[in-house]
């Protein structure tokens, strides 16, 4: 506990003198930047495919969602996630479909891309290939 802080005059019992109340001690709870998984693909065709991961907002709320994509490691291209996994403490399983523009029978590298205040993550590079 500290020495107090200053409070206003109490006016309602006539003191014009402030008072000081003692210091209240209190935590909050650390967030952690979200916990991610690049999961499998689906739905893959000739120029299109559906990908998958999981995460787990660790009780900060998701703002970014998005899969990196491209025929490098460099990427070069992005999916927004169907939908925010939102800010719980367990893990979500988002998708993102690349409806065209997909070379066929090429090779794509994907990672998933998440975000909260306290910081980015991203997953483990996998690949899928277009039919």
């Amino acid at each position: 506990m500290g020495a107090g802080r200053l409070r206003p005059p109490d006016a309602e019992h006539g003191s014009s003198a402030p008072t000081t109340s003692a210091d209240a001690d209190f935590t909050t709870a650390k967030i952690a930047a979200p916990a991610v998984e690049t999961k499998g693909s689906g739905g893959v065709g000739a120029s299109s495919a559906t990908l998958y991961a999981s995460v787990n907002p660790r009780g900060g709320s998701v703002s970014t969602c998005k899969f990196e994509y491209g025929t490098t490691t460099g990427y070069g291209s992005s999916a927004s996630c169907a939908a925010l996994p939102g800010s719980g403490s367990s893990p979500v399983v988002v998708s993102a479909s690349i409806a065209s523009g997909l070379a066929a029978d090429t090779t794509y590298h994907y990672r998933i891309s998440a975000t909260n205040g306290s910081g980015t993550s991203k997953g483990e590079d996998v690949t899928f290939k277009t039919s």
